[in-house]
């Protein structure tokens, strides 16, 4: 297959920085996007269309070697505004990797907290959003990736919370002696280069971290 690979999220946090990192190993990225973008590079292609529009989902999929599904939405006012992207939407890409003749491998960036559904909205979006993927298991080679918080250059989820901490505080959810795990997007997505470079497609999900004990 050609060195071809379809990224959805591409105008995202972490979508960005993954387009960028790819383009320098030399990939020809297929990219999703929502707005009008007024011409390709030789480096970019880029795909017009949302989750929703299969015909620009197909066309996003076909002949790729790679699919790295990286857009969610991780603000809503109700579960089925989650729902719609999260779960709908994998589910929409899933089938149209399906309909491929030659089914290029697929990595769904998920996050830690989906292994608690129970705790909000999100939550259970991101663990139905798996299971989707994984009631694809006979159809393709995929894999799961559960990225503790991202933060890195472009965040702008956890930048209160490091504006606050420059000012001396640090905001603490539930007990004081609670401690939660981040991971800097350089590090996710080198976890991302590292899946792609081998030659082993192992179907799973797969926790990434901090490595530091005692965080959740």
């Amino acid at each position: 297959m050609p060195k071809l690979v379809a990224v959805t999220g591409a105008t995202g946090f972490i979508g960005n920085v993954l387009v960028q990192k790819l383009v320098q190993d030399g990939w020809t990225v297929r990219a999703l996007t929502r707005l009008h973008r007024s011409s390709d590079s030789e480096s970019i292609q880029w795909i017009q269309g949302d989750l929703d529009n299969l015909t620009a989902l197909d066309h996003l999929v076909n002949d790729v070697a790679f699919v790295i599904h990286c857009a969610a939405t991780v603000r809503g006012s109700s579960f089925q505004e989650f729902a719609h992207t999260n779960i709908e939407g994998t589910k929409n890409i899933l089938y149209a990797i399906a309909r491929q003749k030659q089914s290029p491998r697929f990595l769904l960036i998920s996050s830690l907290a989906a292994r608690q559904p129970e705790l909000s909205w999100y939550t259970r979006s991101k663990y139905l959003s798996e299971i989707q993927v994984i009631e694809y298991s006979e159809q393709l080679q995929w894999t799961i990736l559960r990225p503790t918080a991202v933060y890195g250059p472009g965040d702008k989820e956890l930048k209160p919370l490091f504006q606050a901490m420059r000012r001396g505080f640090l905001p603490v959810v539930g007990k004081i002696h609670n401690r939660f795990g981040l991971i800097h997007v350089y590090d996710l997505v080198a976890a991302i280069q590292i899946w792609m470079a081998s030659s082993l497609s192992v179907n799973g999900v797969f926790e990434l971290d901090d490595g530091m004990s005692g965080r959740v």
